[in-house]
This record gives structure tokens, sequence and C-alpha cells, in this order.
């Protein structure tokens, strides 16, 4: 539907003018029409004794046999008693009885209005029981002026319980035995009531009016809506004059529509009217025997019905009542029935919360309006509690195994509105199944032929049916009036409760005890009749009734998901091309195995229930789920939440519209004409009042969304599960960052069909490689949305990858992840309607099998070559290679076992602890396969070293120690350290004593070979050094450094761990791996540092850092490394780092040059994997599980991780802090159209203090609704900014502009609503960026900080070559698209947001403009770190560091102190200095001083000094944190009031904010 209606049509259903009768021949083509329907109803009931010679009147019938044809004797069974009958009389001279009951004398009571048959026939007393004491007949008679279509007496039958019968269809069993004698039978009376029918003639009905008059274009009038509103056809009736008008009858239907995907609900108010005898036929005056002077008039029925697709039965009850009694008044009414139904229909809004409509102006009539439940179940108008109420708990079980089993049930009832809730309650709680057999909730007369259809249906009736007609024999009757189930006889004796699962049915059964005795128990609430004043107590009356149904429904819900529970993982997913079967339930659903993971003593009812229809459907509808059902996946989530065996969680979450306080009130319409009336005799509309004045003037209050538009539409619990996750995520910093990431990811997945539309022809490389980056968040354990895979498995296929559909499917099962029912029923139509790739040849087979042999055979040969190796390499013979140049460079990838447990365990916690804020070379921030294999096979020929750097005396070692540690670093990506191991292998090979050389001399012959362990090198911090801080010694300084207490050895002494954190795929890129171990020479200097002679050192004899260096490394030896004393790892050293180091920095130009002209193919745009790709775990979770100390601490800290969220005071101790995802880059094309520079360095509304991405980041809170951070400095919430900058060629630049910075929970929820509203392709157009700037901006930021490259910011540039275009030049459509293209580099290509599909082989989502040759890319985009501009007038440091010279300045020489401080893992020392500057500076400003050191961060002045002068990619910030907290945490309490909150460490939480995405640059 484009637009929610309340209603859809109003109609008036009747006699027409040219009827067409339902006589007795058209009844009988329906069924057996009884002989004796058209009978008169029974006025008198007696009592005979024939033994006693007792006779009965002419008039009178005598019930002579049972239902079964037993004898009909009161006194049967009875020893030496007198036979006792019944008869009565019918006729239409006197009123009729109304009810009949039995009295037992002494012990009752009789009613007022009724009588006893004290006598017989015979005069005698009329005792119907045959022991002393008596029991009478009683009865009541109704009124000469009680309505004719009321409630009488048409027939009465006795029953003997005792011999198995029971009372017939539609009769009423008087529970009380008429023979109270010690022998006897029990025998009960029963007795049938129906609506008085007096002489009448029966017509099909027809459309009288209705409104509109025109088919709505969405929803086709239904021509069988008069058959619905009038079920049991259109009568004209000859009443008494004396007789009353009877009450109007409110009755509801449901009619099937669009191939019976969507009902449609009918609310109908029948009434009589008088019928002119003008228009009586002398035809029907005589079937009638009417007569003009007679004291008989002549009625018609009539009906008045809205339908609407919404179930709104209760208001529409209260409001089709008042215009009824507007029209039946015969009043003069200002406002004509017209326009209510005008005003209904077209201005009445659909309610969004609560909603009150008043009908009149004196507020004497009003209607309250809720909103639907908005739960994932079927609508339906189901009534709930009236199937309890009328069938009782017993029953309800009964009626549901009837209906699980498909059998025929037919409800009956006199009430149509109770008839059609019920069934519609039925069909109900079957969910998840559907019923699929014919389902007529209210059955029309003439349509009764469905009852002898051969297949099961589930049919309503009015009980009157059954004075027309009996039921077929194999139909199972449900009565409401008299509560009783009569099963068909054919499967009587199989169907009953014990069939049921027994724990689920006695579940169901106690809850619905519970639940009846509360509906049954007297309630002190407002009496229905009393008429309410007071408008809340209406609204919480109605949603008190909601509740109870939802009570109801849910406890069959509960049955239904524990009979069901585990089916999914039989579920069978199309893996393969289609064939013929593919579609079968056999081939989608383990039948078999389902039905034996089930209990033995259930297999019969679980072997009825899926043979039915419904269970087939259902298994086809799980494997096919339809777009927007979000039913079936709702029922999963039950399935899930009971599979722990708790039946006390709740499966329905009420939440809906009607919580809300806020109430819409709406007027009632106006008059017609001012001061006039209008006064009805009949209900007819005319058509010329029939206009809408406002049409549509009320929009809808409920939100529309697009149908079927946006692809990552979540389902209601989806966003429940997601903000659940997210408050327990916010808990861990780990997890928090993970969610945060994950969310980013998501966002990413949801702009993919809009980059699928600008890149025509490169869907399925955009596909692959969304692939791979949605494998790479897996494999991180980013808490990536299944929506992701949702909308991937959507778009392989409608892009024809259902292979690729198939490899997500895949990789949902390796993670673990089960897909939903919306997830999966995508999956299965994609590769089910998506074209499939042709088969391969038989001998394209038999080619790839040779090759998978040759592939295991070659896997074994190099399994056996690396046994030898490592055997070679525990040899104390000459030869010091441990394996050839292959098998070394290949062992990088792959660590043998044995060798991990023996050493890489020790070799962490000596990474950890030995860590230096200065990494040993230059990473260059990026490394690749291709790269890594070009620089192995590099050769540094011995001759380049500079023999004087060589060591002059080789230093001992232990016999069984080089091999093992130079096996350990020989699988280190670090270059620096590949020099040292080979030169540590050259030696071993040349002194047979082990004695260790690094010169380039040929020994016994042999040249130097190439090194196989030769990467990627660095280069040294003394080439970026242009202060010469490692150069100079340092003059002075003011004040001492505090030493932290030496490390104890204790670290060291703990077993290794057992699994390897080496062990890393050829992906994983050297920038993380040398974090640790190729910075082993730099490292050095914190044990130095530590060492007591270190301890020992003044002022006046302090070294350069560089002499320092010098004497770290030549006074550590590997052989040491498992000492117990921290004094013995510094004992000796290796003397010869230093020229291996050396030998790096001649390398360096070289491997730049090989770095720069490597490329790859990935979806992001780092040129490495990661770390986590290889499946390395980071966080520690599965080290050291043997007891040691290192997996203690590690378990400690995890189970403690809950605290370190907004603390830094642990961080100085944690040791899992993990290592940056994404390189650091340092170069960006200088060519190109646009530069976009973005910044969420931003202010504090409340303190001014600086905020920065990893603080906001880690302060944002988990709501999807909260703009807000927390500033660390006020501790106050705040709303961070998001500051763009834009540069465009030949341009002038245009002033900064700020949006708000959206947490990325935020971002994802206000897009859904835009996709929802605009649609999946609206990123893909220009003006996204003007409509919706917030969102466009954080959309650009986010995609930054994951490093992946869309088409957003080329929409920047369209945007404004569009804008520049409408504005300057006025130019056509046409030729504003030429033009917007030759702006964006596009050429001739018709691509649309300035960007042209790429050629062949390039990543699609670099979107280079390949025509434009002089453009690497047509738009470059910055994330910085700081904002220089918020500072004002103080500049910071590392600003004043680009600006320097050569004049040695206070500030220069300040700046140098802090740089050496940092070499030497001391920041107490730069915290002192710039506290105390920045106090001097605050007491004694002079405009001529220089107050560069003031800045609003200490941490950061030092921190971003730090990146500018030694070079962002050669510090390690976790070291620096660590070492910093330290340092802070030892300031001395005098001098706490030098420091402010903002000079502070990062908390752990703000580390992993930074560590997990892509590093900010600085200005």
């Amino acid at each position: 539907m484009d637009e929610k209606r309340v209603a859809d049509y109003f109609v008036i259903a009747g006699l027409p003018d040219d009827p067409e009768p339902l006589d007795d021949n058209t009844l009988s083509e329906s069924g057996n029409l009884k002989s004796g329907h058209s009978q008169a109803p029974i006025t008198d009931i007696g009592i005979v004794f024939p033994t006693l010679g007792e006779e009965v009147p002419e008039d009178y019938e005598v019930i002579q046999y049972t239902p079964t044809g037993l004898s009909a004797d009161l006194n049967h069974g009875s020893l030496r008693s007198i036979e006792c009958y019944i008869c009565f009389r019918r006729g239409r001279d006197r009123p009729p009885l109304v009810d009949i009951g039995v009295m037992y004398e002494g012990k009752e009571y009789l009613m007022a209005d009724a009588e006893v048959v004290k006598d017989s026939m015979g005069g005698r007393i009329a005792n119907v029981n045959n022991s002393t004491a008596h029991t009478f007949i009683t009865y009541r008679r109704g009124q000469s002026s009680m309505p004719c279509n009321a409630l009488v007496v048409t027939d009465i039958c006795v029953v003997i319980a005792s011999k198995g019968e029971s009372p017939p269809h539609a009769f009423c069993c008087i529970n009380k035995n008429l023979n109270k004698g010690i022998v006897g039978s029990d025998v009960f009376l029963c007795y049938k009531k129906s609506m008085n029918r007096s002489r009448l003639l029966t017509y099909k009905p027809a459309v009288l009016c209705r409104y509109p008059i025109a088919d709505l274009a969405h929803f086709p009038f239904p021509n069988s809506v008069p058959l619905f509103c009038l079920p049991m056809g259109a009568s004209l009736e000859l009443w008494p004059k004396e007789a009353s008008q009877p009450r109007p009858i409110f009755s509801t239907f449901v009619l099937t529509v669009s191939d019976a995907k969507h009902k449609v609900y009918g609310s109908a108010v029948t009434f009589y009217e008088r019928f002119s005898e003008d228009k009586l036929t002398e035809e029907q005056k005589q079937l009638l025997g009417y007569d003009a002077q007679s004291d008989y008039e002549l009625h018609v029925n009539k009906s008045i019905c809205v339908l609407s697709h919404w179930p709104f039965s209760y208001t529409f009850e209260k409001w089709l009542m008042f215009l009824y009694e507007t029209v039946a008044s015969g009043e003069p009414k200002t406002i004509t029935v017209e326009r209510y139904i005008v005003q209904m229909l077209d201005e009445v809004p659909f309610p969004g919360s609560r909603m009150l409509l008043q009908l009149t102006p004196d507020s004497e009539y009003r209607i309250a309006m809720t909103q639907p439940e908005d739960l994932p179940l079927p609508r339906s108008a189901a009534g709930f509690k009236q199937l309890l109420l009328n069938l009782g708990p017993e029953n309800c079980l009964l009626i549901l195994l009837l209906a699980l089993t498909e059998q025929k049930i037919l409800i009956h009832s006199l009430r149509p509105d109770t008839l059609t809730a019920v069934a519609e309650a039925v069909s109900t709680l079957l969910f998840p199944f559907k019923w699929q057999c014919p389902y007529i909730p209210l059955c029309p007369l003439g349509l009764v032929e469905v009852l002898h259809a051969p297949l099961p249906f589930l049919i309503g009736v009015d009980s009157r049916f059954f004075d027309l007609y009996d039921p077929p024999p194999d139909v199972s009757c449900v009565d409401l009036d008299t509560n009783i189930i009569t099963v068909c006889e054919a499967h009587r004796s199989i169907l009953n409760v014990k069939l049921l699962p027994k724990k689920a049915a006695r579940t169901l059964k106690n809850t619905l005890d519970q639940l009846y005795a509360q509906l049954t128990k007297p309630s002190s609430t407002v009496r229905q009749d009393e008429d309410l004043e007071d408008i809340e107590l209406e609204f919480q009356r109605r949603k008190k009734d909601q509740l109870e149904e939802l009570e109801i429904q849910e406890a069959f819900l509960r049955f239904m998901a524990h009979t069901l529970k585990g089916y999914r993982s039989f579920l069978l997913p199309i893996t393969k091309a289609p064939t013929v079967g593919t579609t079968d339930p056999q081939a989608l659903f383990q039948l078999n195995e389902f039905l034996k993971s089930r209990d033995k003593t259930h297999h019969k009812f679980f072997s009825l229930l899926m043979h039915t229809q419904m269970f087939i459907r259902f298994i086809e509808e799980r494997s096919f789920v339809a777009d927007g059902d979000q039913s079936l996946a709702f029922f999963d989530e039950c399935t899930e939440k009971l599979s722990n065996e708790d039946s006390v969680v709740k499966l329905i979450d009420y939440d809906v519209g009607s919580n809300s306080e806020r109430t819409v009130f709406l007027m009632p319409p106006e008059p017609l004409t001012p001061g006039g009336s209008i006064k009805y005799n009949e209900f007819m509309l005319n058509p010329n009042f029939l206009t809408s004045r406002r049409h549509n003037q009320f929009k809808s209050l409920y939100q529309n969304n697009i149908p079927g538009s946006p692809m990552a539409r979540r389902t209601k619990h989806e966003i429940k599960s997601a903000q659940k996750l997210a408050r327990k995520c916010i808990r861990s910093p780990k997890l928090w960052v993970r969610c945060l990431s994950g969310t980013c990811h998501t966002l990413y997945f949801m702009a993919l069909p809009s980059m699928l539309s600008l890149n025509v022809g490169k869907e399925r490389t955009i596909l692959q490689q969304a692939y791979d980056l949605l494998a790479r968040a897996t494999s991180q354990k980013l808490t990536c949305d299944e929506v992701c895979y949702r909308l991937m498995m959507q778009l392989c296929g409608e892009f024809s990858r259902p292979l690729l559909a198939v490899k997500l499917l895949l990789l949902m099962k390796k993670n673990e992840i089960q897909p939903n029912a919306l997830t999966y029923g995508l999956y299965n139509r994609c590769v089910l309607e998506a074209e499939w790739p042709a088969q391969s040849s038989p001998s394209q087979l038999l080619w790839n099998k040779l090759r998978y042999v040759v592939l295991a055979a070659g896997h074994f040969r190099y399994a056996g070559r690396r046994r030898a190796a490592g055997k070679l390499s525990t040899s104390t013979e000459g030869d010091s290679h441990l394996l050839d140049t292959a098998d070394r460079a290949a062992s990088r990838s792959s660590l043998d076992s044995h060798e991990t447990v023996q050493s890489e365990g020790i070799f962490d916690k000596f990474r950890t602890h030995i860590a230096s804020i200065v990494k040993g070379a230059n990473t260059n921030g990026s490394s690749t396969t291709e790269i890594d294999q070009g620089v192995t096979q590099m050769n540094l020929d011995s001759d380049e070293v500079d023999p004087g750097d060589a060591p002059e005396e080789p230093i001992k070692v232990q016999p069984e120690s080089p091999s093992e540690y130079l096996r350990i670093l020989s699988r280190s990506e670090s270059a620096g350290d590949a020099n040292i191991i080979d030169k540590l292998q050259q030696n071993n090979k040349k002194n047979c004593s082990r004695s260790l050389q690094f010169n380039g001399e040929k020994e016994n012959g042999q040249d130097h070979k190439e090194s196989p362990t030769k990467t990627s090198p660095r280069t040294l911090v003394t080439e970026n050094d242009p202060l010469g801080a490692l150069d100079q010694p340092i003059e002075e300084i003011p004040t001492q450094p505090e030493l932290p207490p030496p490390i104890s050895s204790a670290t060291f002494e703990g077993s290794p761990p057992t699994q390897s954190r080496l062990h890393r795929s050829e992906t994983v890129p050297a920038a993380m791996v040398t974090s640790g171990l190729a910075s082993i020479g730099s490292s050095i200097k914190m044990l130095s540092r530590y060492s007591p002679a270190r301890l020992s050192l003044r002022k006046a004899n302090l070294k350069s850092t560089h002499q320092l260096i010098e004497n770290a490394i030549n006074n550590l030896s590997p052989s040491n490394l498992t000492g117990k004393k921290s004094n013995e790892l510094i004992q000796g050293g290796i003397s010869s780092l230093k020229s291996a180091a050396t030998t790096v920095v001649k390398k360096l130009d070289e491997i730049k040059e090989a770095i720069s002209t490597s490329t790859t193919s990935t979806p992001v745009k780092m040129l490495t994997g990661d770390r986590l790709a290889s499946g390395d775990n980071v966080e520690g979770e599965n080290e050291s599980t043997d007891g040691s100390e290192g997996g203690e601490r590690h378990r400690k800290i995890s189970a403690e991780f809950g605290s370190y969220r907004g603390s830094y005071a642990n961080l100085k101790d944690f040791e899992d802090l993990p290592e940056s995802l994404f390189p650091v880059q340092n170069e960006f094309p200088t060519d190109t159209e646009m530069d976009i520079t973005l910044t969420s360095c931003s202010q504090c509304h409340n303190c001014l203090s600086f905020l920065y991405d990893e603080d906001i980041m880690s302060n944002w809170s988990a709501e999807d609704s909260n703009l807000n951070t927390v500033c660390q400095a006020c501790n106050k919430p705040t709303v961070p900014l998001l500051t763009i900058t834009i540069t465009q060629r030949d341009v002038d630049a245009c002033e900064p502009f700020s949006v708000p910075y959206l947490n990325p929970l935020v971002l994802r929820k206000e897009l859904e609503n835009v996709l929802a509203r605009e649609g999946d392709l609206s990123l893909a157009e220009a003006k996204f960026v003007e409509e919706h700037p917030i969102i466009y901006w954080n959309l650009v930021w986010v995609f930054e900080r994951i490093n992946v490259q869309t088409h957003l910011p080329n929409l920047c540039l369209k945007s404004r070559a569009t804008s520049k275009t409408a504005s300057n030049f006025n130019l056509s459509s046409t030729d504003a698209m030429d033009q917007l293209s030759n702006d964006s580099g596009a050429g001739d290509s018709e691509e649309s947001g300035g960007m042209q599909p790429v050629e062949e082989g390039a990543d699609p989502l670099t979107q280079e403009l390949a025509s434009v040759e002089h453009l690497v890319a047509p738009v470059t985009v910055r994330c910085m770190w700081d904002h220089p501009k918020l500072y004002g007038d103080i500049t910071p440091m590392y600003t004043l560091y680009q600006k320097r010279n050569k004049e040695q300045t206070n500030v220069t020489r300040m700046m140098k102190s802090i740089i050496d401080s940092v070499h030497c893992n001391d920041l107490l020392d730069p915290l002192k200095k710039l506290a105390l500057e920045r106090q001097k500076n605050q007491r004694h400003p002079n405009e001529g001083t220089n107050v560069n050191c003031v800045s609003q961060s200490i941490y950061r002045d030092v921190l971003f000094l730090t990146c500018k002068a030694v070079g962002r990619s050669n510090i390690d910030p976790n070291v620096f944190d660590r070492e910093y907290a330290t340092a802070f945490s030892r300031i001395s309490e005098r001098n706490t009031k030098l420091y402010g909150p903002q000079d502070k460490p990062l908390t752990v939480s703000s580390v992993f904010c930074r560590q997990y995405f892509k590093p900010l640059l600085l200005p």
C-alpha cells in the first residue's frame, strides 16, 4: 500500500431491488437439507407415564428414543420403576420457551419468571426421579413483545451418558442426572436454542451503497462482501405488531486477497428496518401470507460494514453503532452520516500512539484508538481470551491437536463476533505454521458446500446452520456456546491430548489453567456498562486487554518453540547448481533425522505433524523466506531463548505505541450547513454528501517504510540485540572498540549497493573484494552485524554470484554464526535463482585431482625436509646453516611446534619487558607479500659492511644455545634483525668453537652466501635526528630523573607459553611483527636503563643516547636469556649489532624503491595485510594455559577488564595492549582535483578542553540515540565536532565548517532511516551531500578510519561541480552532465558520481580515473589528529619543531632534551620541565617571551613532538603510553597541582580505540 489507512471501504448490504431467492432447492444444493428445517419453536413441555395408561395429546410429540436409538425412558436402567417420557408441543400461537431446567425439590429454589411442570399428562405428580426425592422439569416462557429474532428453544432430546452418548451438535446439556436412584443409568436432558424465525423469505444479499465508489488502486473491492455481511442471507420477515425492535448484532469476518497473502478484516452491524408494503410483490405476499389488515408488519435486515487491512474491530464496533443510532433515532442531525464516513476513511490518520476521536460536540460519544502491536507475529484478529473463556484449558489443547494434525474442523456459535475471533485464534496459535487448507472464519450460507470437500478445512458457521443441515461424519465440531468438542468417529480413538509432547503440553496446560483462573476471577475494575468519563481509564483498559491476549498467545508460542526446538540443525542449504528436485522437502530438510531426534514416545505425533501440508510449507518458507517476513526469524529467536530450559524467559516483548502518554484528539466533522439539520428514515447514503473537504489532511502518524527499500534493514530483534550487545561491550575496552569498528564496517556494506551502481561491469570484482574485507573483519572478531552477510547474499543473487554466496555461508559457519531465517532464505533464493557457471569438463576434473595429489606429495616432502633441518640445527658439528635458502624462507610462515614451545614463549616475555618507545629501525609503514619475496632475494654482499664496525673479539656462547635462538630470530620479518642473524650464522659457520663474528671475510674457502632472512630494511633513528640528539652529549639536565625499581627476574622464570605468537602467514606485514622482534638492538636500552649500572648515573657523567645504545648492545648475550636473575641478562653483549644496523642504513634507498614499485589489489587502502588476518592472537586469549606466570597474568587482566575503561592507573602494568592494525601512511597524491581534510579534534563545550579522537570514541555511549561523549577533563557530556576543510584545484579555498561527530552506532541508525525513506541507491546521488551533510561527512571520516575507499569523496566533487554549473553557467541538464564529467576527469564516460569504470584488473574501490593520466585520484582525504587553529595564540611544540632553525634557543634546547629523554624511555623529566615552564609562563606572561611550551596537554605535546622528531612509524605508541603512565604515577603529591586533568595518560579504552583504527596524521 502507498499509505496506511484506518479503513478502506464503507459498505451497506441488504435486499436488492431485484432479489434472487434462496429457496429450498437452492439450499439443498449445498448439502442434505433437513426436512424440518422450518419448524416452529417449542411452546409447551410435559411428562407422560405410558405404563400407567396416560396418553399424549394430538399436538404433542413424545421423545421415545435417544440420538443413538436407545430408549429415552427417564428411568432407564432402574428396577421396578415405571416408564417416564418427555413430550413437547410446537407452535406460533403463544410465546415460545426460552429456557429449560431441572430442579431438585428441597435443595433449589425456582427463579421468579420460571414455571415448574408439576403434573403429568394424566394428572399425576411429574416426578422424573426414580427415588423418593422429587425432581421436576422447569421452563421459562418468552414475552409476547419479545423480538422475533430472540433465542428460543427449538428442540429437546435425552442422552444416556452411561451408555457413551453425548449431546448432539448445538445442543446444551443440563448437567443434572434425572435418575438419582442407586440402580439405573445416568440420564440427562438436552435442549437446543436458536433464533426465533417467524415467517420469512430469504434472498441473496447485494451491495446497496459503498464509499468510495471507485476501487482503490492498491485494493480492489471484493465482490463477496455482501455474503459475509449477511451470512444467513437477506431476509424479508413478517413480525407481529407488538414485537419489539431487536438490538443490532455486531459481527466480524476475514477475507483473503492477493493470492491469500494478505487479510482484509470486516466489521459489520446487522439490524432490521421497516419494509414498505408498496415494494412487496404479489408472489411475496402469497408466500408470506401477508394481509394489510392483519396484526403483522414487514421487516428486512440490513448491514453496514467497514473493510480495513487492520483489525480495529473494537473501534469499528463503537463507530458503526454510533452511525446506526444516529439513523435509527429518527431525530434531526446537524452532522450527516456521510460526513462521519468521509472523515473516518479519508481524514482520520493512522494512529501513531493514542488517538481519541470525538464524534459529538458534547463529548457524549468518543472512540479511543491505539496503535496496533508492533510484533514480528502474523497480523490477525485473534481473540485468545474468547478462545480460553469459551473452551477452557483442556479443550484448548484438544483443538490445538486437531489443528496440528490438519483435521476437518467446524467451529459454530450463535455469536458471530466470537466465532470469528476464536477461528482466528485457532489459525494463529499454529505459528510458525500457517493453515494451508480452506479457511473461512465466518462461512456464509451460500458457501457451505465446502464442508464436503475431500481435504482439511477450518471453517466457522452460525449455529443456525444445524437447523438446516447435519454435518458430514468426518468433521470434528467445536461448539463455542456449550464448550463441547466432538471429534469425528474415525479419529476419536487416536486423537486425544495424550498424543501431544508431554513436557510441552504439561507446561501449556498449567499456564492456561492459571490464566483461565485470572480471567474468570471477579474483577474490581469499572463495569463494562459504566459510562467512563476518564479518558485515561479507557486506554488502561485497552492496554490490559492487549496484555492478557499476549500472555495467552505466548503460552501457545512457547509450546511450539519447545516442540520444534533444534529443527534448524536439520535444514539443508543449497550448495550446488539447482537441478530437478532441489526444492523438494527431502532436499531441504532431513525429515528422518529430525524424527529420530525426537523422543520415541512422541514419534506418532511427529509423524502426523510431518505429513501435514503446513509442515511442508513451513520448511519451504523457512528455506526461501519472503522479503520483509520477520516472523520466522522471530520464531528462531524464541527457540534459542528456550535452549537453556528456562521457562521464565519472556518470548514476546510488549512494546507498542500505546505506552506513550501522548494522545491525539480529533474533533467531530463540521455541520453540513450552519443551522441546518437532516433526518433519516432508512440507512442509505446520499452521493452528494460523499465528498472529502480535507482529503489526506492528516498524514500518517506511523512511520512508513518504503516496501523492500533498504537491503540492510534489520529486524526488530536484531536492533534490540545490537543495543544489548553494545551495552555489554562498553564494559570492556577490547570489546567496545571491536563493537565500534564492526559497526563502521557494517556502514561500508550499507553503502555497497550505491558503489556497485556506480561501477557497472565491475560488480564481480567489487563483491569479491567486499567478501575479503568481511572475512578480514570476521577474523579480527569485529562485531559485524548479520545484515552484512545478508546484504552480500542479496547482492550475490542480483549479480549472479552463487559461488560467492556459498563462500559467505561457509564463512558464517566457520565463525560459528548461525544465519537467521531472513539470511538463510536470501541465501537459498540467491543460489536457486542465480545463473551458475558452466560445469567443468571431466578432463578438467581429472587434472584437478592430479594437481591435488602433486600438492599433497609436495607437502609431505616439505615436512620431511623441515624435520631433517630441525635435526641439523641441533647438531654441534661444523655446518652452521639451519636450513637451505628455500626452506628457511618458507619457515617464516610455518613454525615448528617443538621450537615454538622451546623458545618463543621466553622471547614474548623478553619483548614485552624490554620494549622501547623508539624502534630500532624505520618500518616504512608497509610490507606486502611481493615486497617480502623481493627483499628476501636481495643479496647484501659482505663487502658492503664496514670492517671497522666489526667487533674485535668474538663472544663465546654455550654450545647448545645458538641454533635455537638463531631459529627464533630467523623468523623475524625485520630486515635489521635479519642482517644480524645472517652475520651470526656466518660467524657460527666460520668458527667451529661457536664464536660469533660479523665480518664478511671468507673462511675455509667458502664465499658469503645470500641470507634468506633479509626482508624489509629499516632506517636507524640516527638518520632522522636533525637536532643531533644522538650525536651530542646532554649538556645538563635541571633535575635528576627518577628511575623505577628494577624488573624482577621472575618475569622470565615461568614456563614458556605453548601457543606461538609468531606464527603468521605471508600476508602479515613486517610492520606489526617487527614492533616487538625487529627492534632488539634499540629495545635493549630499557634493560640498560633498569640495570644497577644505570642506577648509579649522575648528571656529571651521563652519556649520550648513542653511547648508551652501544653499551646496551655490547652487554647483552642471547645465551643468557634463560637466566634466573635480571643482572645476568646484561652481563656480556653482542657488539656486532652495531655493524648490522649500519648495513641496513646503506640499503635504505634500494628497499624504498622496491616498496614504491609494489602494488596489490585489496579492498582496503593499506598495502599490507594485518596480523589478525592470519589468525594471530593479539589478545593473549590462547597463551600460556599451562599454569605459567604469563598465562596467569593474562587471565587476571581479562577478569578485571571492566575496570580499565575509564582508568589509566593500570596502564603501566597492562601487557595486553594491541598493536596497530593499520600502517602509518606518510605519502599522499599531490596532484588531485580536491583535497579534503577532516579532524575530530574539538573543544569541550563545558571546560574548553581539547577532545581527541581516541578519547571521544572511548567515552561514547552504547545508546544509538545519544550524541554525547564524555570529556576526559571535566567528566561532563559534550557533543564532539568534525571539522572539514576542502581545497579544490583552481578554486578559492572555502572556510572550514563543522558538523557533529557521530557515534558509529548513532550513524548506523540515522543511515538506516535515510535508506528506508530514500532507497539503497540514495548514497550514489550527489544531492546526498547537501541534503544529509552530517551523515555524509561522518561516513567519509568512518571509511577513512577503517581504511576502505569508496565513492563518497567523489560525491563531494560532483556536488560542487553540479552547484557550480547550475549557478554560474546555467547550462541545460545534458550540458551540465558533460561539464561535470570534464570537471571530475571522467572523460567521455557516462559514469555518475564523477567516476569512470576502472580498467580491467585494477582495484575498483580506488576509483581511479584512468582517462586522466596526471590524476592519481580525483579526491584525496586526510584525517588529522590535531587541530592547530584551536590553540589560538599558543603554538604547539611539534609545530615549532617543523619551523625550527639552526639557532640554539631555549625552546630548541628544551625540545632536544625532551627527545633525548624519549630515547632513554624517561618521560618523568619532560613532565616536570613542561609543567614548570607552563607555570612560569602563566605567572609571568611576557609578550617578548616565547610561551611555546604552554599547551593544553603535556601528554599531547610530548607525543606529537616525538612523532614529528623521530617519525610516527619509528615509535611504539603503546610503550610511550606505558612509560608516560609510569612517569605520571611517580609525580610527588606536592607537585600534583602543576598538572591538570588534560595531562593525564590515556585510558586503556582510549589506547584500544587508537590502535584498532587507522593512525591519524599530524598537520
